[in-house]
């Protein structure tokens, strides 16, 4: 009973093996890494004068919306976690630590 139906690095380790999963996990958080990065590039073109921060952000939060509720899935993903990561570790490297470090010192 390992097949959750659950489009992730988690079902995809239950259900193909450690390899299978790793590869799952890193294409989710380059998939939502690669987004945020290149809206980044993107607003440098743009002359508006809070765009260049606003617009990565929200195109990080679509694609933690895409995988959590994609379509062709009818609206059943992944739970977001790894695309969160990706997204965190575009927007601020230094942000991500020192969550980390405090969430794994609270447990």
């Amino acid at each position: 009973d390992y097949n959750s139906k659950n489009a992730g690095a988690t079902n995809s380790l239950r259900t193909y093996g450690g390899k299978f999963a790793l590869a799952v996990l890193i294409l989710d958080i380059l998939k939502s890494y690669l987004t945020v990065m290149i809206f980044s590039l993107l607003t440098r073109f743009i002359p508006a004068t809070n765009t260049y921060l606003i617009i990565p952000m929200l195109a990080g939060v679509g694609v933690v919306i895409g995988h959590i509720y994609p379509i062709f899935y009818n609206f059943k993903g992944g739970k977001g976690a790894a695309c969160s990561l990706g997204v965190l570790i575009a927007i601020n490297p230094l942000n991500l630590f020192i969550s980390a470090f405090i969430f794994f010192s609270v447990i």
